[in-house]
């Protein structure tokens, strides 16, 4: 587990999770079915004991900002945070007290924001897309004012997509 600060969001695993449902979530697909895709697809961050935790809080947040949060997943993390498993697993990876308590602070703060109900869910963001025109064939007209030009567009999405041939009249 790649670990930068004690935010919620700050390591590896919990980014991980996040932005993989937010990749899918943009593309349309019902949250309850993209938790199920990163549950299997993350099986294994999601039994390890080190990056349960992680990946659980990373799954909540998604779920919550999509007001999709799952009892299950709510009970999981609030059991985590009430217990202190989490600040365990840190104070087993050698976190001092002083982390601990940022880490406590960072904990209860998150529990209170999953335990209230969010007012909207947060919009998809459409995926942005990219224009390029190859230019095939360039034909002047005889009055030399006007050109006739065939383009090859290209539009490039996230999978590289493209629309072959385009004419267009100047």
């Amino acid at each position: 587990m790649g670990t930068w600060n004690t935010k919620i969001s700050g390591n590896d695993t919990f980014q991980d999770i996040y932005q993989n449902f937010f990749a899918l979530y943009n593309q349309g697909q019902d949250p309850a079915d993209i938790s199920k895709q990163i549950q299997g697809k993350f099986a294994e961050m999601f039994n390890d004991y080190d990056d349960k935790n992680n990946s659980l809080f990373g799954l909540a947040l998604a779920q919550w900002e999509t007001k999709s949060l799952s009892n299950n997943i709510y009970k999981q993390v609030k059991e985590i945070i009430e217990i202190g498993n989490d600040l365990e697993v840190w104070k087993e990876l050698g976190a001092d007290n002083k982390t601990l308590e940022k880490r406590k602070k960072e904990l209860q703060k998150f529990l209170t924001q999953i335990s209230t109900e969010r007012e909207k869910a947060k919009r998809r963001i459409r995926p942005k897309f990219e224009y390029r025109a190859n230019l095939l064939l360039t034909l002047l007209a005889p009055d030399g004012q006007k050109t006739f030009e065939i383009l090859s567009p290209q539009l490039v999405f996230f999978t590289n997509c493209s629309i072959t041939q385009l004419i267009i009249f100047r």
